[in-house]
């Protein structure tokens, strides 16, 4: 039996995963469960954890230590964060769309980012490994996909009224982490990672706490 080569592998933990995105959409957890929050917080759980072993998976388990955070970490927390954005943003934004197409446009969008998630960290674990020159192109994606995870959990956390103790914590919790996994593909210390991703998750817990005050609309709010 031919062995399948990472890239297909990519592709079909990336096709399974959106069939699941869109299997999911079809259930309300809420009902299930009896929660009274805005947004259904089962689905993305369980997408980040399909994504999770799924890229562990992909990458032919050539995952150890430190790894099992910095590299299957990433797409899972991004997941998390997409699904969850599609459910309270890109569905309003294009609410003018029928229920069909506002499936297939938000599990497009769902595809396409998470194939790219997949195909950053994949690079990112084989520079690990060994010097590679797509090395620093995957690194500059990561910024990228960092950036965007960043604004759709700020944006959620803004958008949706949390108590504003663990909407602070959320923010410093996802900060720290993604800045975490950010440097970890630069040559830092370990010690180094932790203590600048502490202390710019620190100092986003200050620039939340005086935005939250400021009467600016979530989407502007994130963009901070």
């Amino acid at each position: 039996m031919p062995r399948i080569n990472t890239r297909t592998r990519i592709a079909i933990v990336t096709s399974l995963l959106t069939v699941a995105y869109i299997i999911l959409q079809q259930t309300d957890f809420r009902l299930l469960l009896d929660f009274e929050f805005s947004f259904d917080p089962v689905k993305p759980l369980v997408l980040a954890l399909l994504v999770y072993l799924g890229t562990y998976w992909a990458l032919f388990f050539k995952i150890s230590g430190e790894r099992f955070i910095t590299v299957l970490m990433f797409p899972a927390i991004g997941v998390f964060a997409v699904s969850l954005f599609a459910e309270l943003a890109i569905l309003t934004v294009f609410s003018e769309l029928g229920q069909l197409s506002l499936l297939i446009v938000s599990a497009v969008f769902f595809w396409f980012f998470t194939y790219v998630m997949l195909l950053t960290v994949n690079i990112l674990n084989a520079a690990y490994m060994q010097d590679i020159p797509l090395g620093q192109a995957a690194r500059a994606a990561q910024f990228v996909l960092t950036l965007i995870i960043s604004y759709f959990f700020f944006f959620l956390f803004f958008s949706n009224d949390i108590f504003l103790l663990f909407r602070l914590a959320g923010i410093h919790i996802v900060g720290a982490l993604v800045v975490y996994i950010a440097l970890w593909s630069i040559d830092f210390y370990f010690y180094q990672r932790l203590t600048v991703s502490l202390a710019i998750g620190v100092l986003l817990i200050f620039a939340a706490a005086v935005l939250s005050v400021w009467p600016v609309a979530a989407p502007y709010l994130a963009w901070y």
